[in-house]
């Protein structure tokens, strides 16, 4: 019977549903390199990135939905802590687009940033090193899905607490 009356409550909107909590902390990004073009999608979690975001920031809090900087207040984090270099040049993204979706295996939101980087000249070195959010969550993971074409190469980059240095490709 209880169970039925709380089922009720939250159909009614009357009782809110605790949000699901998650024993990991990790980014996903896609990046594809071509010519002197990169093309960046990277997905997080909500509640996560809502807290990299306030204590980047020194905000009380933050609302990934309905916070208008959402874009601005992330291009400048984004590029503190996603450093990213082609041919020894340093780039910095551009948010293009973004916006929250549901991840139904995880039962969590997730936000998505599109990002755009222009290098002067077609990419034959990418040097990277990926610490968001590393500085809230000592077991943050980072992963990272290079495409490079018009060849299509593929090539995956993990980075875990404590590595210090980037990881570089070649093309």
């Amino acid at each position: 019977m209880i169970g039925v009356t709380w089922t009720l409550l939250v159909a009614a909107g009357l009782l809110a549903v605790p949000a699901a909590r998650h024993d990991q902390h990790v980014s996903h990004t896609r990046l594809v390199v071509e010519g002197a073009t990169l093309g960046a999608r990277m997905r997080l979690f909500r509640d996560d990135l809502e807290k990299g975001l306030a204590g980047r920031h020194r905000l009380e809090a933050f609302d990934a939905v309905k916070d208008p900087r959402l874009d601005s207040l992330f291009a400048v984090y984004v590029n503190e802590r996603f450093l990213l270099e082609a041919d020894g040049a340093r780039l910095r993204a551009t948010v293009e687009s973004s916006g929250v979706e549901m991840d139904t295996q995880q039962n969590q939101q997730m936000v998505w940033f599109v990002l755009e980087y222009a290098a002067a000249k077609p990419v034959r070195r990418l040097s990277l090193r990926n610490v968001i959010l590393q500085e809230q969550f000592g077991d943050q993971q980072n992963i990272v899905q290079v495409m490079h074409l018009p060849d299509e190469a593929r090539q995956t980059l993990y980075f875990a607490p404590g590595d210090a240095k980037a990881q570089e490709l070649r093309f």
